[in-house]
Order: structure tokens, then sequence, then C-alpha cells
């Protein structure tokens, strides 16, 4: 999906992590420190950037609602790209603000208010608008192929990746949910789109949380978070992943199509094939 992300300077750094997450989630996100080239028409390249995305973040705080911010500009441009805001812009409460100051266009829907990892909350609920929970339907702009086309797409490359999976069954043995059968001690063999492998020895709990260590083709990693079950064969999968260097956010759904006591094989939102096996 194409994004635009809607922040105060004031709070970059917040908006940075969503950046991060977006990206490593495969979308496209318009954010004005690594979008804006130097030199040309700023405020023309902000307004067609609005309009040739599918969606509009708006991070409130008391600065981006402030009379004057530049943030009410965008706000204006994203009204023009969308006359009613529903399936289209996800207002999220990045830091305590009066409502009474927020601009009603904004309270028209839901606002997000995360009650932890703000990055990896707004990359939740972009993943739901993905598959179809709100989703976005935006008027088609000139040049732009429309979400709904693209969703199908992505649609086409899961049915793809779902007709290479081993004929084995999708649900978990009689009585016993995924739920049930992730917490544990897996060995995590990763296939990235390019063939390339990489492992990861992770540790689920009852409890939600995880946390892993592994390598890539390029390098050591290291992830921690919490994990819910969202569907009868996927999980959601948040928190924070670390190279040793910086941590950032982290969000995935994974989609199972073999489900046994003692392994696990599906596939990973952001494309990674995956092959989970017990060790403890």
């Amino acid at each position: 999906m194409k994004l635009f992300l809607c922040h105060s300077s004031n709070d970059k750094q917040t908006a940075q992590e969503v950046y991060f997450a977006l990206g490593d989630a495969k979308h496209e996100v318009f954010f004005d420190q690594s979008s804006l080239r130097p030199g040309g028409d700023y405020h023309s390249r902000i307004r067609n950037s609005i309009k040739e995305s599918d969606g509009f973040i708006f991070l409130i705080s008391p600065d981006s609602v402030r009379k004057g911010a530049y943030t009410l500009t965008e706000l204006k441009f994203a009204k023009d790209r969308w006359p009613t805001p529903s399936g289209a812009v996800l207002p999220v409460m990045a830091r305590e603000t009066d409502y009474d100051t927020i601009d009603p266009y904004l309270t028209a829907v839901t606002v997000l208010e995360p009650s932890g990892n703000i990055a990896a909350e707004v990359a939740a609920e972009v993943y739901r608008w993905s598959q179809g929970s709100n989703t976005i339907e935006p008027t088609k702009p000139r040049g732009t192929v429309p979400f709904m086309d693209r969703l199908k797409g992505i649609l086409a490359q899961v049915e793809a990746a779902q007709a290479q999976a081993p004929p084995v069954p999708a649900a978990p043995p009689a009585g016993v949910s995924l739920a049930q059968l992730f917490p544990g001690a897996w060995q995590v063999q990763i296939t990235y789109p390019n063939g390339m492998v990489g492992q990861a020895m992770t540790e689920v709990y009852g409890n939600g949380a995880f946390r892993a260590q592994g390598t890539s083709p390029i390098a050591r990693f290291g992830l921690e978070g919490t994990w819910q079950m969202v569907a009868a064969n996927q999980i959601l999968m948040m928190g924070q992943q670390s190279d040793g260097f910086r941590f950032m956010p982290f969000s995935v759904a994974v989609t199972f199509s073999q489900i046994t006591p003692t392994m696990l094989v599906g596939f990973m939102s952001t494309g990674e094939t995956v092959v989970w096996n017990r060790v403890a």
C-alpha cells in the first residue's frame, strides 16, 4: 500500500518508528525526511503525494493540531483527496491531546489510541486494512492503480504460495487450537523470496510474549514482543527487532498451511516462507 504519514516535527522520532515498521511490512510510505528531494515546489509535491496515496496516517499531538501547523495544510489536502475519511484516514493518538482541539474530520472515524508500542499497533492496523477489515477503497487518482486492484494482486500471490505448500490440511489436530500448540521452543527456517535462507531460535510463551535470536543472509538479528492468534491458522507477531546497533518496530502475520504438534509450515506477510520445528 502507498501511505502518507503526516506528523509534527516534534513527533519525528515516533514518525520514524512508524515509517520503519510500515516499510518492513513492504508498504511504500511518504515521510518528509526521506521522501522529499531538495528543490522544486514543496507544497505541490506534498499535495501530489497525498493524491497518489491509498491512505493517510495522521499522528495526533498538541503540536500537529495547533493552529497554523503545516500538518493542518496536509490534512486539508487529505480532505480534498477523500471527502469522507472512513476507510482511508487513520488518526493515531501519538501524544495525549484534548479531543476538542482535534479537527472533526479526524474524529469522524475511530482514533487509534495505542496501549503499547505505537509503531507496532499502527502497522497491525494497516495490516487489518490490507486484509479487508476497514479496507481503503480510494477514488482512482490519475496514473495510479486502485487499492482493490493492488489487494487482488496480493491475494493472488498468497493463493500461489498456498498452492505450492504441501497438501496437508491447515487445521490443527482435533480439539487443539493453534494458540495451544504455538507456545514452546522452535527452530525456524526462513526462506527469503530471493531463495536465500536464514535461521532463528524462537521461544514462544503462553502469556502472549515471544523472543528470538537468528541470522539472515546479511546479519544477525534479535526479536522480542507479543503474539496473538487472529485466525484459525494465522498468528500476528508485533514488537521490536535489533541488528545489534539499533532497535526498530516489528510487525508480521504468519499464515500456516501445515499445522502439527511438532512442525508448522507457512508464509509471512513480508514474503518469506517458514518452517517451524519444535525443539521443546
